[in-house]
């Protein structure tokens, strides 16, 4: 009889470790509370009143310096908004902050954003997480993923150090949803250079974890808090609905043969994904073209270009490429605004790579595929993509109903639940029969 209650408490003990999981390291949690500031100018300001405020202060080095952080988070239905206000004595000139390469910015008095979207908590950095640095005199990087064009800074000078102030388009990650309870990953992480030239003297962290900048399950978790009923819908950059969220399947196209194009259709946005069309043989004269297709046609209002590398001989286009869509059996030219203006011919000019390139169609029109088309460059004539995203306003817009499996309490499937404790009721039952017949 021991031996089976043993065995019932040992088959009780695996069934609730398998529904329910083990216990996570314990993480640092935050509410974003509903609200905006006044403007983002690096300030704060009565838009923050009503923020709560946290602390990053966990320091990295066994010879901790002065530097510390507190900080707001707010959110509304377009923005995530982040006021830190750093503790900093050292702060140097202009110049000295400066760094020749901007992806070695930590090595200076410099904060880190660190975001995760899709709050996933998994190892490492995918296509809804990434982290951007802003420096004490306004030097700004971002990795994994570049989001400049959904991201403004903006730092001030105080009296016990520096403040900056940042506003994250939510339209980055269409599966995020600006509601009460929705939730983020999230490192407000502050690096301190005492301007001795010996680099980075120590850092701060909020959730206390130093391999936060490579592996968000490190990262603490921010849920959104209370949301006014009337409050205003999204208004950023993000112009339509993502088509993919409206149940389309894209199919990648180009004219450079013998390319793998399902990377520029799996929403990896990140520099471990390119189609470049480097060695490539033409089909037409155009030039060098991407593009996708879909399965039917969507009026279309937006394509958003992910560029990849760039290399010494090329991987960009020559000049401001043009936007086409495949309508009534062809392909024709249609008119758009670009964000930002396409930079000149040279890899210096174009700065950052896997940068965004927003289409705005002047009128939506309604297509089937889209296409990208560029001059080759004046190097090796290569150009590169890492993705192409297409929104749609209009017809096509309406989205399947979506039949989501029933839950219980954090997200359990409720057969999983009810099977285990059917099978716990089963072994008892059989226990007290064998009981009964002894």
């Amino acid at each position: 009889m021991k031996k089976s209650v043993s065995l019932l408490l040992a088959v009780v003990m695996m069934l609730c470790a398998a529904a329910f999981g083990t216990c996570a390291d314990e993480l640092a949690a935050a509410e974003a509370v509903f609200g905006k500031p006044e403007a983002i100018d690096g300030k704060p300001d009565n838009g923050w009143k009503n923020a709560k405020t946290y602390r990053s202060d966990k320091h990295d080095s066994k010879t901790p310096t002065e530097i510390a952080a507190e900080w707001k988070v707010m959110y509304d239905s377009t923005y995530l908004y982040f006021l830190v206000d750093v503790t900093d004595s050292t702060i140097g000139s202009a110049e000295y902050e400066k760094c020749e390469n901007p992806g070695d910015l930590w090595t200076k008095n410099t904060i880190h954003i660190m975001l995760d979207l899709g709050n996933e908590h998994t190892e490492g950095y995918d296509s809804n997480a990434f982290y951007i640095d802003v420096n004490a005199r306004g030097y700004y990087w971002n990795h994994y993923i570049s989001v400049a064009n959904f991201v403004k800074t903006a730092v001030s000078l105080t009296d016990k150090g520096y403040c900056v102030e940042a506003s994250v388009d939510i339209g980055i990650y269409s599966d995020f949803k600006a509601e009460k309870g929705s939730q983020f990953g999230l490192e407000i992480w502050v690096n301190d250079n005492i301007c001795d030239n010996n680099g980075r003297a120590d850092f701060v962290t909020w959730n206390g974890y130093s391999d936060a900048f490579s592996n968000t399950a490190h990262l603490g978790t921010v849920t959104l808090g209370e949301k006014p009923k009337n409050a205003e819908g999204y208004n950023g950059v993000i112009c339509g609905t993502d088509i993919t969220k409206l149940g389309a399947t894209l199919t990648g196209i180009t004219n450079a043969t013998g390319k793998d194009m399902s990377f520029i259709t799996n929403k990896n946005k990140t520099a471990s994904e390119n189609v470049d069309s480097f060695g490539a043989n033409y089909s037409d004269d155009l030039g060098v073209w991407f593009g996708v297709e879909f399965e039917k046609e969507y009026d279309v209002s937006q394509v958003i270009f992910w560029e990849g590398g760039h290399w010494n001989d090329g991987g960009w286009f020559g000049e401001s490429p043009k936007l086409q869509v495949f309508s009534d059996g062809k392909w024709k030219d249609v008119g758009f605004s670009l964000t930002p203006d396409y930079p000149a011919d040279n890899r210096e000019a174009q700065g950052a790579t896997h940068e965004s390139y927003i289409f705005t169609l002047n009128e939506n029109v309604s297509c089937s595929k889209v296409r990208v088309v560029g001059k080759n460059n004046s190097f090796a004539g290569h150009a590169s993509v890492s993705e192409i995203e297409v929104y749609c306003n209009g017809r096509g817009s309406e989205k399947p109903p979506v039949v989501d499996p029933p839950k219980t309490g954090d997200g359990m499937p409720v057969f999983v639940t009810v099977s285990a404790f059917a099978f716990v009721g089963i072994c008892f039952i059989s226990i007290r029969r064998k009981r009964k017949s002894v």
